[in-house]
């Protein structure tokens, strides 16, 4: 059930999508409110930033250990911002804490990576973030989600 409603929502436009990860309860949908693309870039950026700050200060200052292993830091994905005329979108395959949090990483190697999307449709109110684990569809995501 659950990859079939993934799977709609590479298929639909943006309000179809947020309703369709609205029905799935392991879905964490934030509304940012914004009041124009300008200002959605800027919320998007800096989000952005923070994920790449998170994964570059991967060494802790005062122990000089590394917070994660090797192969985590691989495995975390940092997206870039994408812009069309429908919008914006940025989306990041990251490990994610229990509370769908990034920068978390797990000492189990049967983990995987799950979801964190950024996403501004043209003419609304709001950037959504939506994060969730990893689910069984899981393909690149490669299309437009404003289209």
């Amino acid at each position: 059930m659950k990859s079939w409603l993934l799977l709609l929502f590479f298929l639909v436009g943006c309000n179809d999508a947020i309703t369709t990860f609205e029905k799935i309860p392991e879905v964490k949908i934030k509304k940012i409110p914004v009041a124009s693309k300008a200002e959605a870039k800027k919320v998007i950026s800096n989000h952005l930033s923070f994920l790449t700050l998170l994964f570059q200060q991967s060494v802790d200052p005062y122990f000089n250990t590394q917070k994660w292993p090797s192969e985590c830091l691989l495995a975390n994905k940092i997206g870039e911002l994408k812009e069309s005329d429908q919008g914006l979108q940025f989306i990041s395959r990251l490990y994610l804490g229990p509370d769908a949090s990034p920068g978390h990483c797990s000492n189990d190697p049967a983990e995987v990576p799950g979801y964190v999307i950024y996403l501004y449709c043209q003419d609304e109110p709001f950037v959504y973030e939506i994060k969730y684990h990893h689910s069984a569809l899981a393909p690149e995501l490669k299309v437009n989600l404003c289209d």
